[in-house]
């Protein structure tokens, strides 16, 4: 399967079937303004939104997840950009503020870094990269920032 986002009409997927429109009035999506999404390594697809009350939902395939400030402690519900490290964190940050959101898939746990409890130049994200060794990187809208180790 193909999938791609359209930032403001869900999800385009591409199977042997054809193409499918996926969005809000036909499936349980938690928005139809979708800013990323990523695959982790169980095949499950994370979506990130902007624009909206959604925050971050994963697919298993069947049912839809929605994390937004409501119902998880992720600090914004309009995402920028995400990273997965891994089999089971889902890395996630805001453009403006709120910082970066940590989510292990494993434990159910939140941690939330700022520039008032880690390296962070600013809590107004960029990117994310993870490289082969989960090093961290993050670009943000007062220079670069790495986490090694530690943050893991």
């Amino acid at each position: 399967n193909i999938w791609y986002a359209l930032r403001e009409t869900g999800l385009l997927k591409y199977a042997s079937s054809g193409w499918t429109i996926i969005n809000t009035s036909n499936s349980g999506i938690c928005s139809n303004y979708i800013r990323d999404i990523a695959f982790d390594k169980n095949n499950l697809l994370w979506c990130i939104y902007n624009y909206s009350s959604a925050g971050l939902s994963s697919f298993d395939g069947t049912t839809w997840t929605c994390y937004n400030t409501s119902n998880s402690n992720i600090t914004s519900n309009s995402m920028h950009c995400i990273a997965l490290e891994g089999d089971s964190v889902v890395w996630c940050a805001n453009m403006f503020t709120g910082g970066i959101n940590k989510f292990n898939t494993t434990t159910y746990l939140w941690t939330n870094y700022t520039t008032a409890n880690s390296p962070i130049k600013s809590d107004g994200i960029n990117a994310i990269f993870i490289d082969n060794d989960n090093t961290k990187y993050f670009s943000t809208t007062n220079g670069f920032s790495f986490f090694r180790y530690i943050y893991s």
